[in-house]
């Protein structure tokens, strides 16, 4: 039996092909759409189709189209806004890792949406002020620190983007010694882990940005000229008792990472 061929409905774009494995298809329709922008079909400056079309075309849910959007909209591609639908500002992609602060679940999308490469694992054991300060430890605890370079991960097409990011020290305590086989080894976020092989569950972030400049050797490993200007980001992962799961200490050269904010005014 003949295997049947992507159709093309009428407003122009082919569909994905949604069907193939191991490309989920939110992916495939994002790609479908950066490749129509980036072929001049959806110009800059005009909306893409309702998101009841898009269903249409694709043959997805609107759930599929709300993430294949979100995809573009990171990468620079689209803009939305509420009553005025879906604009397209750029044919090209963004350079920067954009990073959304719209709620918890999109900072912790941050971690599964990037590549850690591990430079150095080892234990440690805290004993100065700073640390207590930075891990809300007390002196003698274990901790292990695990020094990496985070990745811009894998394009909405599948490729890798290998330009480096961040330069990020992660600790953890030491009841979760036993995940240090697992970091760097395999795709999931560590916070992932955590909760597989523990059962504690993430329940609030802690967030600190600073504006900072980069120097010497933290500029050689991220490829960037001594004093560049950076963010340096300290994260938090606390479970319902305030107790730290994960903290996370992140150094970004400003021009390869940005965050984007939309705050609404609640009314009494």
């Amino acid at each position: 039996m003949a295997t049947p061929k992507p159709t093309t409905p009428k407003s122009g774009v082919p569909k994905p092909d949604i069907l193939k494995p191991g490309i989920p298809r939110y992916r495939a329709v994002a790609a479908a759409l950066d490749q129509a922008i980036a072929s001049g079909e959806h110009a800059v400056g005009t909306t893409l189709p309702p998101e009841k079309t898009l269903c249409e075309t694709f043959g997805v849910s609107r759930h599929t189209i709300r993430d294949a959007i979100r995809l573009i909209e990171r990468d620079g591609l689209v803009s939305r806004r509420q009553g005025s639908g879906t604009t397209v500002c750029d044919a090209t992609p963004d350079a920067r890792y954009v990073q959304s602060l719209d709620s918890l679940d999109e900072i912790l999308q941050y971690a599964a949406a990037t590549t850690l490469c591990v430079h150095d694992m080892r234990e440690i054991t805290v004993r100065d002020a700073t640390e207590c300060k930075l891990l809300g430890a007390a002196p003698g605890e274990r901790w292990l620190r695990i020094e990496a370079m985070r990745l811009a991960g894998t394009r909405i097409d599948g490729t890798r983007k290998n330009q480096p990011i961040a330069w990020t020290t992660l600790y953890l305590p030491e009841r979760f010694f036993a995940l240090r086989d697992k970091i760097g080894t395999v795709s999931e976020a560590i916070y992932r882990l955590i909760e597989k092989r523990f059962g504690a569950r993430i329940a609030e972030i802690d967030q600190e940005i600073n504006a900072t400049v980069i120097i010497d050797d933290m500029a050689r490993r991220l490829c960037v000229d001594p004093g560049t200007p950076g963010l340096h980001i300290t994260r938090r992962y606390l479970d319902v008792a305030g107790r730290p799961l994960e903290v996370a200490v992140n150094l970004h050269p400003a021009k390869r990472f940005a965050y984007r904010m939309q705050l609404r005014r609640t009314h009494a």
